[in-house]
């Protein structure tokens, strides 16, 4: 599998929409990420998991947070939680000799008392 794209929308740190590159090429075969702590790495290494993982993702955050309350907890601050919060990732991957590229869209937001979650596989 070729990771593609990773679109984070209010997901924690990340406030509006942030899209990250993340397709090797020939001149640089390895993506690295580094920067300051508190800046969000680990943050996005969590969205890369939950995005393809939903529920049973193994994030840093959550412990024995339950998944609706932890999901809650990613909105980014600053954002209704009305409003919610979106990972999206496109990957490529080698289906029966022939490329795919496929796309896995996860949105939830609060509706009353309680997170609904949509997970969307193109």
């Amino acid at each position: 599998m070729i990771l593609n794209e990773l679109t984070l929308t209010n997901f924690g740190i990340y406030k509006g929409e942030h899209k990250v590159p993340l397709t090797p090429n020939n001149r640089k075969p390895i993506i690295l990420f580094g920067a300051y702590n508190g800046s969000g790495k680990t943050t996005f290494l969590d969205a890369l998991q939950l995005v393809l993982y939903g529920k049973t993702a193994k994030t840093s955050g959550r412990a024995k947070t339950p998944y609706e309350d932890y999901l809650r907890q990613l909105i980014n601050r600053d954002i209704a939680p009305k409003v919610g919060a979106g990972l999206s990732l496109t990957f490529t991957t080698v289906q029966n000799g022939k490329k795919e590229k496929i796309e896995v869209t996860r949105t939830w937001a609060e509706s009353g008392n309680s997170i609904k979650e949509h997970c969307e596989v193109k």
